[in-house]
This record gives C-alpha cells, structure tokens and sequence, in this order.
C-alpha cells in the first residue's frame, strides 16, 4: 500500500535517471502526482528549495518545531518526494529523507 496518496491518481515513480513507471492507484480524476527518487548532487536547485520550503511549512510552521533545517543530513540522504505542477508555490505533496 502506497501511503500519502490521495485516491484515484495515477502516480509516477521515477529513480534518478531510470525509466519512470506510471500506476494507477484506484479510477479517479485522471490527475497525476510525479514521485522522484534522487541524490542530494540530482536535485535541481527550485527542487531542493521547494522541498526545504515544504519541510519548513509542516515542521516549522505546523508543528511549531522551531529549528535548523539544513542539519548537514541532505547531501547523503536519498530525497523522495511527490509534486504535481512544478511552477506552483508549493507543488511538494509528499517528501521522505532516507
């Protein structure tokens, strides 16, 4: 079970520079979410701010766990995440540091 996703989507993975699969997850909408997979060196720089900018909506301003974001943890971790329309303000849906 794909946790996180909301019901009929279709979802995209993509790992690095592989070939992406698209699932369905259940009839719905016809609206994609794109799952990324990648290196800390992958992400793009508007990838890695709108993910810092997710990060700090819910933990930040959420949770009200006031603390420093860039622990030094990001440039050996795997960053997996969903967004739908990059040119968006917040398109980071989901987002998983491994």
């Amino acid at each position: 079970m794909v946790h996180g996703i909301r019901a009929g989507r279709d979802v995209t993975f993509n790992h690095g520079a592989r070939d992406h699969k698209k699932h369905r997850l259940e009839p719905g909408n016809g609206e994609e979410m794109n799952w990324k997979t990648l290196e800390f060196d992958q992400l793009t720089a508007r990838e890695f701010y709108l993910i810092l900018r997710a990060r700090s909506a819910v933990f930040v301003v959420e949770q009200s766990h006031v603390h420093l974001d860039p622990d030094g943890r990001d440039e050996t971790s795997m960053h997996v995440f969903a967004a739908e329309d990059m040119s968006r303000s917040m398109p980071v849906l989901a987002y998983a540091r491994i």
